[in-house]
Parts: structure tokens; C-alpha cells; sequence
């Protein structure tokens, strides 16, 4: 879903407040451009929490073993 360039565009309908969509059209952003960036945006983060929550355990699990035993590797860092 990355690649928007080789998806098909496609009409969606959205209500935007007057007075931000008049501001907008006045310096000239691009209406489209700037929803799908930004929804895309929303996507991403979206997917993220997602990921989190259904790897939450295995997360903590993980991080309880390393707070236990430390990284791998630990005794030979120099810094």
C-alpha cells in the first residue's frame, strides 16, 4: 500500500469546515495531494498500534528477559 503511484485514483466524498477549505484553496494546497498524505500518515501509525497490541506480549516478554539477563554480547561493549 506504500506505492500509491500504482493504485487507481478513486472519488471519495469528505466535509471540510468552509473556512479551512477557503484558506487552503487561497495559497493553493492541493486538496487531494494533502488528504491522501495525510491519511496515509494516519494508516501508518494505524498499523503500528496494531502491530504493538497484537505483539504485546511477546514485547514484554522480551524485554523481561533482557531487564533478567541483559543484552547479548553486554561484557564485550566498550561504551
Amino acid at each position: 500500500m506504500e506505492d500509491r503511484q500504482m493504485s487507481p485514483k478513486r472519488e471519495a466524498r469528505v466535509m471540510i469546515s468552509e473556512d479551512i477549505l477557503l484558506e487552503a484553496e487561497k495559497l493553493g494546497v492541493d486538496l487531494s495531494e494533502a488528504v491522501e498524505e495525510t491519511l496515509v500518515a494516519a494508516l501508518r501509525e494505524k498499523r503500528a498500534a496494531q502491530w504493538r497490541a497484537e505483539n504485546r506480549e511477546s514485547i514484554d516478554s522480551y524485554n523481561a528477559h533482557i531487564e533478567r539477563n541483559g543484552c547479548f554480547g553486554d561484557e564485550f561493549r566498550t561504551f
